[in-house]
């Protein structure tokens, strides 16, 4: 699908046991900022892709 440019590694921080939130500030594990642009987000739980979305940064 692309190239991976940042993973985030995160406990279970539930408001209800489906909801979860995340949060990513547009930049890739190094701390470098992307371009305002469309980008895709895998979740994976245990190795098994559980889904892909589709987001968009503003900038």
């Amino acid at each position: 699908m692309g190239n991976s440019f940042s993973s985030l590694v995160f406990g279970c921080i539930c408001t209800r046991p489906e909801v979860h939130r995340l949060s990513w500030d547009g930049t890739d594990d190094s701390g470098n900022s992307f371009s305002a642009g469309i980008f895709f987000i895998k979740l994976e739980v245990d190795g098994q892709q559980l889904t892909v979305e589709k987001c968009t940064l503003i900038r």
